[in-house]
This record gives C-alpha cells, sequence and structure tokens, in this order.
C-alpha cells in the first residue's frame, strides 16, 4: 500500500513542478489523496514511518501550492490596485464636473456608464468595497444639486408669478381709477342735463 501511495505521489509531484500558476484543481486532489492516506493512517494500516515520509512529500507539494497561491493573489490585488486608481481619476473628473455645476444629466449617465464597465472588474473585496463607495456618494452629489436646483427654479418661477400677480393687480387698479374718474364726469353731466332740463332748458340763474 505504500508503495501505491508513494508512486500516486510522484504523479503529484510531476504536475506541482510543472505549474507556472495555481491550480485549485489539484490542490482539491492532493486534500483527496491525503484523506486517503490519513484514513489508512488511522486504521493502522501503514507503518509509521511510511505515513511520516508521506506526510513530509505531501506538505511539501502543498507548500509549493501555497507559494503559487501567494503569487496569484499578490498578482491579483495588484491589479485590482491598477482598476481601483484607473477609474478613481476617471470619478475624480466627474466629481470635478459636479463641482463645477455642469450638466447634471449628463454627468449622471456618465456615472451610470462607470458603474456598468466596473461590474466586470474582478477587484478585491476592499477595492471593490471602496470604488463603490464613491461612485454612490457621487450619485448622492447629483441628486442634492438636482434638488437645490429644483428648489431655485421653483423658487424663480413662484417669484415671477408674483411678480405677475402684482403686475395684474397694478392694471387693474389703474383702470378702477379711470373708472373712477370717468364715472365722475358722467355723472357731473348728467347731473347738469338734469339741472337744464328742470329750468326748462334755460341755464341755471342765480337768485
Amino acid at each position: 500500500m505504500y508503495g501505491l501511495y508513494k508512486s500516486e505521489l510522484e504523479e503529484f509531484k510531476d504536475k506541482v513542478e510543472t505549474l507556472t500558476d495555481y491550480d485549485n484543481k489539484i490542490w482539491e486532489e492532493l486534500k483527496n489523496f491525503w484523506y486517503k492516506v490519513q484514513h489508512q493512517v488511522n486504521d493502522r494500516n501503514l507503518f509509521r514511518e511510511h505515513a511520516a515520509s508521506l506526510r513530509e512529500r505531501t506538505n511539501g507539494l502543498f507548500d509549493k501550492l501555497k507559494q503559487l497561491k501567494k503569487n496569484l493573489e499578490s498578482e491579483f490585488e495588484t491589479k485590482s490596485k491598477t482598476y481601483l486608481n484607473d477609474f478613481s481619476k476617471e470619478l475624480n473628473e466627474i466629481e470635478g464636473k459636479i463641482d463645477q455645476g455642469l450638466g447634471l444629466s449628463p454627468l449622471f449617465e456618465d456615472l451610470k456608464r462607470l458603474q456598468y464597465k466596473i461590474k466586470n472588474i474582478h477587484f478585491t473585496k476592499d477595492d471593490r468595497k471602496e470604488i463603490w463607495d464613491k461612485i454612490d456618494g457621487a450619485f448622492k452629489i447629483i441628486k442634492e444639486k438636482r434638488g437645490s436646483q429644483y428648489e431655485a427654479n421653483a423658487s424663480q418661477g413662484t417669484a415671477r408669478l408674483q411678480k405677475r400677480y402684482e403686475g395684474l393687480i397694478g392694471a387693474i387698479q389703474k383702470m378702477q381709477k379711470s373708472i373712477q374718474i370717468d364715472q365722475k364726469d358722467l355723472d357731473f353731466v348728467l347731473q347738469g342735463s338734469k339741472t337744464w332740463i328742470s329750468n326748462g332748458g334755460s341755464p341755471c340763474r342765480s337768485p
């Protein structure tokens, strides 16, 4: 049995030594191999020295796989930071335009496009959270500015309506004054006509 496991371990050694990148499949296969060996050790089907030899060689292969995994993770973290920096620069440009008060609707669409691109990028957990938090913050700023603009526009609209209202009231008051003057003139004329008729059409004379 020791010879069988030793031969199988040699095959694993050949696979691991040819790897240039971490392979999770081989990691899982090696784990299953060791479970089998451990089971035989627990059942006392292997001599202690044989089990120790297999354990030492298996651990050596695990160490090589761990180093490959560490290299892969380091490369992944480096790429993630590069992506984070690139997208942060793009986001900073959008935020600068937002601060300048440029067109908010186009900038809102720019943020949505940036958000869509980021969905397909592989970030570390921390880097993804950082860029998403920045994008969420930019969306909130745009929404706040939109609300402020709406309130300002509404206020301006109210002011314009108030001025129109005041102008109409002023025009009505002027018309009313003009009507009152015309009415006084008309009353004066009518009163004169009545006096003339009562005097038989003669001018009114003083006693």
